[in-house]
């Protein structure tokens, strides 16, 4: 089969079908506009990594000019009279769906389009069976198609020390006891950190911090300080970048891996770099589904100005370029206010500020 795909700036309705053994083509044509070439490159190379052919582009001078585009695709068509040919006509404008799904109405040849709520591809003539699209990408084709490229990314759980791990779950268990004691070690690592130094001293303040002592004893206790007196001093940078923060990043993704995710659909600290070279690292990634999930973990205090709207924004965007099946959330360590929470409602943000119920929403996002 030789199919037809209408070229937009949402690739995953055009590439799912590729993956399905019901559906998939030997060889593809992409119809694009001057304004989906990018895209159209970024795509035909995935195809190509499939074992799919893919033949001359089909040029679409103006996405808007049905006739045009109309006597474009019957001539394409002409071309292709003795070859078994179908159209998928989810991608491209709406003139150019409406011309190609009557240029081959006429010619008599088979046109389907996907419904991106349920992976299914639906054909228009009635007698055939729509095909469910159970075949998923991996996270890397995702970003592939998207035309963004990951330069860098882990999948396994990170942390150097299971000691460390259970002091994280003791962390969210008691969240309202603990927070203030380690917004405080977040910013006595992260001024750490910046100055390359893992000693810290005994700030004056700290003795107007409430269970900071108590806190002491338990870094101490799980390895992460050196000394068991009242001063701060981490045994490693890996230590260091935990209390910065990196321990409620570990509670997400590990209660993340409980959920149903494949092999190469969840990971961790990935890098990646756009077409035009801009670069974004974001804390955890997972497809569920055929949808991306974008993770941004915070653990500090989420009530300080601007705090939350440039995480939800920095949310917003990527999602927004991520193609149309993308969502973004923001998981906090500490309590979000609800005028923030429904700004980052009206941005499609959700907002995950209770530790102990990550368990239990991640089932209700991501259910076997």
């Amino acid at each position: 089969m030789h199919q037809l795909l209408l070229v937009s700036d949402q690739p995953m309705p055009n590439f799912l079908p590729l993956l399905s053994e019901e559906l998939r083509p030997d060889s593809v044509t992409l119809a694009v506009s001057p304004q989906m070439s990018a895209k159209a490159a970024a795509l035909r190379q995935e195809i190509i990594s499939l074992g799919i052919g893919v033949h001359d582009n089909l040029p679409v001078a103006s996405p808007s000019d049905i006739p045009a585009i109309q006597a474009a695709i019957i001539g394409w068509i002409d071309a292709h009279a003795d070859e078994d040919i179908a159209l998928n006509l989810t991608g491209g404008t709406k003139p150019m769906s409406i011309a190609a799904q009557e240029a081959f109405r006429m010619a008599g040849k088979p046109a389907f389009y996907v419904d991106i709520r349920t992976d299914r591809a639906s054909f228009l003539e009635n007698a055939r069976a729509p095909v469910s699209l159970t075949h998923q990408p991996t996270l890397g084709q995702f970003f592939r198609i998207n035309g963004t490229r990951m330069t860098s990314y882990e999948t396994g759980i990170f942390l150097p020390n299971d000691k460390w791990a259970t002091l994280a779950d003791t962390f969210a268990s008691d969240i309202r006891r603990w927070q203030k004691a380690l917004g405080y070690l977040q910013r006595l690592a992260s001024e750490a950190e910046r100055d390359g130094r893992l000693e810290c001293g005994r700030p004056a303040e700290a003795d107007t911090i409430e269970e900071w002592d108590n806190l002491l004893d338990e870094l101490y206790g799980n390895e992460l300080t050196m000394t068991p007196d009242r001063s701060l001093s981490f045994r490693s940078s890996d230590a260091r970048a935990f209390c910065q923060g990196v321990w409620f990043e570990h509670l997400v993704f590990s209660r993340l891996r409980n959920r149903p995710f494949g092999n190469n659909r969840l990971w961790r600290n990935v890098l990646i770099t756009g077409a035009g070279g801009e670069s974004n690292e974001l804390d955890i990634v997972a497809l569920y589904g055929n949808t991306l999930h974008i993770v941004e973990c915070k653990a500090r205090n989420m009530t300080q100005e601007g705090v939350v709207d440039a995480a939800v924004y920095k949310l917003a965007e990527l999602t927004r370029s991520s193609g149309l099946r993308a969502k973004g959330i923001l998981a906090s360590a500490r309590h979000v206010r609800d005028a923030d929470k429904r700004r980052a409602k009206a941005y499609g943000i959700d907002i995950l500020d209770n530790p102990i119920l990550l368990d239990e929403q991640f089932r209700r996002m991501f259910p076997d």
